[in-house]
């Protein structure tokens, strides 16, 4: 993930917050290393296990800065119905792109 402040005046850092959500938790599982996050510069803000939501800051980025999204483990039993796997990022300046950012 790149912060890209798009040469607006004034707002050349900005504060991310990062959201990893699943739609259909009782039957798919999320897990995420919150270590591996925290070691990654992103502060856990909630948790919630039971829907399998997690949510991180970033302290502010500069401009054309990278930050980095440690993986998230997404598993299903066999035949089970297509949920949503779903990975937000918002920015409290400007814009962010995800050029980096890929699903395996």
């Amino acid at each position: 993930m790149t912060y890209n402040s798009a040469g607006v005046s004034g707002q050349d850092s900005g504060n991310l917050t990062l959201t990893v959500y699943n739609t259909k938790p009782t039957i798919w599982t999320t897990t995420i290393s919150t270590a591996a996050y925290v070691s990654a510069g992103w502060t856990l803000v909630s948790a919630n296990i039971t829907t399998q939501t997690y949510v991180f800051a970033h302290t502010a980025v500069t401009n054309g800065a990278v930050v980095t999204m440690p993986s998230v483990v997404w598993n299903a039993p066999k035949g089970s119905t297509k949920p949503v796997l779903g990975i937000d990022l918002e920015s409290d300046n400007d814009d962010v792109s995800a050029l980096g950012l890929s699903l395996s």
